[in-house]
């Protein structure tokens, strides 16, 4: 989809919030309508996902604080607003931000790629290994291809690595190991040293008396 038929997209997204707040009775404070540059490159990016933003709240004593919330889902492109009031005791900052759709725990990008979203965590596609990984992390050659035997979700730990069998081959990235730690798959568990081996070697072992 081009920047002119997205903003075109945006643009009508953002009156329809409008036509909707509108329509609310209780007072709606800035920050609920979406940015507009933000959405449409969200729209330009992605197939389908949700965008979602409400203003900043700071209820005061105990008291609860009303606010108002906006949600946007878009596959291709079809589209649906969903504006409604909500409230909170907690404070919460501005939010505009794009996430999977529901039932989902990735996003489809545009250009055919696909970015998971593990704990809050955006993992994009290394394309030299195939594995998801967060941001510009590289983990060592022996984890990436953990990761891509199985497929894999590879939780990296200081002290632990954790691997679970996954959809898409992934690594967590929580703290760098150190070279001796705790292996764990499934029901079983090993104390292992990275850089000799023992990661494929053991996992490979495990696999086969399954």
């Amino acid at each position: 989809m081009n920047e002119n038929r997205a903003r075109e997209m945006a643009q009508a997204i953002i009156e329809k919030v409008r036509e909707e707040i509108r329509n609310q009775t209780a007072r709606v404070r800035t920050g609920v309508v979406p940015n507009l540059d933000r959405l449409t490159k969200a729209i330009q990016t992605y197939t389908a996902a949700r965008y979602l933003t409400h203003p900043e709240v700071w209820p005061k004593g105990r008291y609860t604080y009303d606010y108002t919330q906006v949600v946007v889902d878009w596959v291709d492109e079809e589209w649906w607003v969903l504006v409604h009031r909500a409230y909170t005791r907690v404070d919460l900052p501005l939010v505009q931000k794009v996430i999977p759709p529901p039932g989902s725990d990735h996003l489809r990008r545009r250009d055919g790629g696909i970015e998971l979203v593990k704990k809050g965590i955006y993992l994009q596609r290394d394309p030299a290994s195939g594995v998801y990984l967060a941001g510009d992390y590289r983990p060592p050659e022996e984890i990436l291809r953990a990761a891509a035997t199985g497929p894999f979700q590879v939780e990296l730990y200081q002290t632990v690595i954790n691997i679970h069998p996954a959809g898409f081959p992934a690594v967590l990235r929580h703290k760098d190991p150190g070279e001796r730690i705790e292996l764990r798959y499934k029901q079983h568990k090993a104390r292992i040293n990275l850089g000799r081996g023992e990661l494929l070697a053991h996992l490979a072992m495990w696999r086969l008396t399954e």
